[in-house]
């Protein structure tokens, strides 16, 4: 079997974020930022370092305001509640409610102003005032980082695992560093650059995920300095040990790719049709052999027959492409001619009697789940989940290590980006359906079929819905904690980016804003690992911080 035409690889070590290192927090105060004077337009990061109750909240004032409920704060967040979680770092211009109601602040001025915590939703409880600057002085686009060191634990591995330090020019500082892997001609042209890394500090260490991998040919580990006025012209970088790159051998078993929300809609958002072709015509250049492409729900936008047709014609236009299986997502059941007929054309599609199936493909099990009522939510009713648990029982039969790859359009709670606690993502069926999604886990369907796939490690499970951009913080989850392997998929449609929340540096929560974009993933399956490669199909390109192996 021919190996992809663009090789690139990542050590599964999760839960993803591409880097860690501790935060200087105090625990004598609940509230801390990273300076008090800033330029114009410079990013403020904010830390509760610790929730006085659930329901406190940091409000940014003008310095001279009363504290009331007739005043509104410029920006506010929760201290650990609906997604901001406690001892996490946000920039709050990026990650905090805009009431918008003073235009005149909006783009909050050169001015005194204060950071206030309150104990609890009321505006009579404040506990912390933290006083900061604005100067009249414009942010300047940052200089390039002014020292870089990068110290390698072991060089002859082909792992990332090690130290970086990087210091900033205070006159022109950063706010985060965008990061990319090099050789002598400049940066990896079938790459993206790595997962952005905020920097309240100026001077920031932390450490390279374990087991992130150095793609093939990397020799250089290039860092610019971004910040909300642009990226710096210049660079810093660091040479790699000769030999550090990561190096492949072997053929894999079987190849084939993973997507979801391919979102065809005939009237509107063309450029979900482009997206898809954009996705058939990667795979046919760059895995001319792959064994299929899976495709994790909402291939429908609306569910309509027409969208389905649709996705077919722009399929079958290119030539080269294996076959496709489907999963079904909740956008393909909302039919407007009815649910007999948004079950019946998925059925057509997946040449399937029923939404819940199982595929042998080259050798492998590929098991597919789905929602068997019209809705949100992932409604398995007790004969899927049966079906499911003996399904697992007789691969495990035939062999307890071999992996076997569950898809689900919905992903369980707290597992992936998208279905932390408050991002409201997740959506299998709990017991009290009038419950958001995130609200509270003991559902019956949630708990039934977490009680089974406790029992197979060797599982794989896909999620699609939620669109979380493949950069986004928990990525994928590890297995453990009596739950399998999981990957989020991001989006072939369109992509939701995440607002910008970090703790030390790259833990993100809630939806962002909309981004233009199209994600999935390229797969191989070796004898004692599974390479699963993020990728870029706008850009045609690797996405290296989505780029995992599983060890078998």
């Amino acid at each position: 079997m021919k190996r992809l035409n663009i090789l690139l690889a990542s050590v599964f070590v999760l839960p993803f974020a591409l880097f860690a290192f501790g935060c200087n927090q105090d625990r004598g105060s609940a509230l801390s930022v990273n300076k008090t004077e800033f330029f114009r337009g410079e990013e403020i990061y904010t830390t509760v370092n610790y929730a006085i109750s659930p329901d406190c909240w940091v409000g940014l004032y003008v310095a001279s305001d009363p504290i009331n409920e007739t005043v509104d704060p410029l920006r506010w967040y929760y201290g650990d509640r609906d997604g901001w979680w406690a001892g996490f770092t946000y920039g709050i211009q990026h990650s905090a409610w805009n009431p918008q109601t003073r235009p005149r602040l909006q783009n909050l001025p050169a001015g005194e102003y204060k950071l206030v915590l309150f104990g609890t939703e009321r505006y009579d409880d404040p506990r912390e005032t933290i006083y900061i600057r604005i100067k009249s002085e414009e942010l300047p686009v940052p200089a390039a980082p002014t020292e870089f060191s990068y110290t390698l634990d072991d060089p002859a591995d082909g792992l990332a695992e090690g130290t970086v330090t990087l210091s900033f020019n205070a006159a022109a500082p950063a706010s985060e560093v965008r990061m990319v892997w090099a050789d002598e001609n400049g940066a990896l042209e079938n790459c993206t650059a790595l997962a952005t890394v905020k920097t309240p500090n100026l001077t920031q260490t932390f450490r390279m995920t374990e087991n992130t991998i150095i793609p093939e040919g990397a020799t250089r580990l290039l860092a610019y300095s971004v910040n909300n006025a642009g990226v710096s012209a210049d660079y810093a970088e660091v040479a790699l040990p000769e030999g550090s790159a990561y190096k492949i051998d072997g053929e894999p078993l079987s190849s084939f790719q993973v997507c979801s929300d391919i979102h065809i809609n005939n009237t509107a958002n063309l450029i979900h049709q482009e997206h898809f072709r954009m996705l058939c015509n990667d795979i046919a250049a760059n895995c001319p052999e792959s064994d299929g492409v899976i495709a994790v729900g909402d291939i429908a936008d609306t569910g309509d027959p027409a969208e389905w047709a649709k996705m077919k014609q722009i399929k079958d236009s290119v030539s080269g492409l294996p076959e496709f299986y489907f999963a079904m997502g909740n956008h393909d059941s909302y039919c407007v001619q009815g649910a007999a007929m948004a079950f019946g054309t998925f059925k057509k599609y997946a040449q399937s009697d029923s939404v819940y199936y199982d595929r042998t493909i080259k050798g492998y099990h590929h098991v597919f789940l789905g929602q068997e009522t019209v809705g949100n939510y992932a409604d398995l009713s007790d004969a899927q989940l049966e079906w499911f648990d003996g399904k697992m029982a007789e691969f495990t039969a035939e062999s307890s290590t071999k992996p076997v790859f569950v898809y689900l359009h919905q992903s369980l709670y707290d597992t992936v980006a998208g279905s932390l606690a408050g991002q409201n993502w997740n959506g299998v069926k709990r017991n009290d359906d009038g419950l958001e999604a995130g609200d509270a886990l003991g559902n019956e369907v949630e708990t039934k079929l977490r009680a089974i796939v406790a029992k197979y490690p060797q599982i794989v499970l896909f999620n699609g819905h939620s669109h979380w951009d493949l950069n986004s913080y928990r990525n994928a989850y590890e297995r453990g904690n009596n739950l399998p392997t999981i990957f989020n998929t991001g989006s072939v449609g369109y992509l939701w980016e995440s607002f910008y929340a970090v703790r030390c540096p790259t833990d993100y929560t809630q939806t962002g804003n909309y981004l233009e974009g199209s994600q999935g993933y390229y797969l191989q399956v070796y004898a004692d690992k599974i390479l699963v490669f993020g990728r870029d199909f706008v850009q045609g390109k690797y996405i290296p911080s989505a780029c995992y192996e599983v060890k078998l």
